[in-house]
């Protein structure tokens, strides 16, 4: 299941209140394969029909159809040199 802080539903609501979640691409690597997670952009996404819409602490969140996940994920903001960002918190790349 996903989650939005508080602080995050904050900063989204003030961006009009929609996210998507992008599907994370995998690499391959000399120790498998690795998944680097989805991310978060604002607004809906170009192709609506291949996302699903639900409605997370006040947000429309849109969640591509063929995503799955077996354990929690948490939206939340983070803020690097005063530049704010959508991140996701709990991914494992394994």
């Amino acid at each position: 299941m996903i989650t939005i802080n508080d602080k995050a539903r904050d900063y989204i609501l003030t961006k009009g209140g929609c996210i998507h979640v992008l599907h994370g691409n995998g690499a391959a690597m000399c120790c498998g394969r690795v998944n680097f997670g989805p991310s978060i952009e604002i607004g809906e996404p170009r192709e609506i029909r291949d996302y699903t819409l639900v409605m997370m602490n006040e947000i429309q969140v849109y969640l591509p159809k063929n995503f799955h996940i077996h354990y929690p994920l948490v939206i939340g903001l983070g803020n690097f040199l005063g530049i704010k960002s959508l991140r996701i918190e709990g991914w494992k790349l394994l």
